[in-house]
């Protein structure tokens, strides 16, 4: 593969442009974006956008920690920020990121959590919601589970105290560690 995945067409252009223009839509002009895989591949992209008034960086992350350990590789850049929000590099979104922002404000979530309704969420991690809707667990890809309304999708605004408490922890970190810990220590993470 030469072109790393976030990088690649869908209606001739970058997956990652969509979701820098979804974001931008959002007023969200401040983007890191953290690279592994053939990295420079990323560079003309701080042009393009330059042009639509976004700042973007660019975090190399030269050994892999896992999804979450990514978010904590960009923790330098993101020392000011309150909440923040993450995509998943890899696919088109069109979360309502206001909505999930104001949720997340509005229950002080350390975490929350992007869901979707899929028809088979064995490829996902599947949440579990109480009656208040509030994350109970998380099961990453469960086999033969069928079609949920819960499926993690890639989306998640994250708190900057969670960042400094996750600072600490051995890596890779995936969001479902980061959830278990979290209802371990009866946090708030919001769907």
């Amino acid at each position: 593969r030469r072109t790393p995945k976030p990088l690649l067409p869908a209606l001739n252009c970058p997956l990652l442009g969509w979701n820098i223009a979804h974001m931008c839509n959002a007023g969200i002009h401040e983007i890191i974006i953290n690279t592994h895989y053939l990295n420079t591949a990323f560079e003309p992209l701080k042009e393009v956008v330059t042009d639509l008034g976004v700042s973007l960086h660019l975090q190399f992350e030269a050994e892999l920690t896992g999804p979450f350990g990514g978010v904590l590789a960009c923790s330098n850049a993101i020392q000011n920020t309150e909440d923040f929000l993450v995509f998943a590099g890899d696919g088109l979104y069109g979360a309502d990121i206001k909505h999930m922002l104001d949720t997340h404000r509005w229950h002080d979530a350390d975490l929350t959590l992007g869901i979707a309704e899929v028809p088979d969420g064995s490829g996902y991690g599947v949440l579990e919601v109480d009656r208040l809707g509030l994350v109970q667990s998380m099961k990453e890809k469960p086999i033969g589970v069928g079609a949920v309304s819960t499926a993690s999708c890639g989306v998640y605004v994250v708190s900057s105290r969670l960042v400094k408490r996750m600072l600490s922890k051995s890596l890779p970190l995936d969001w479902v560690d980061v959830v278990s810990l979290l209802i371990t220590e009866k946090r708030c993470i919001a769907p």
